[in-house]
């Protein structure tokens, strides 16, 4: 989705093997400007975070 610099994981599946894969999931339009807002949420604090630091 190309969110720069913020980590959002998605959900993998696990076996006896370990890690086999990412879980595919489909986001609708609306979706994926929630995520975008979000992620931009997140960033900004961690922007804000690190000016103080």
């Amino acid at each position: 989705m190309g969110i720069k610099n913020v980590t959002l994981s998605l959900p993998h599946i696990i076996g006896g093997e370990g890690n086999l894969g990412v879980l595919p999931i489909r986001l609708s339009i609306k979706e994926r400007k929630l995520l975008r807002k979000s992620a931009e949420v997140i960033k900004a604090k961690i922007d804000e975070f690190e000016m103080k630091g």
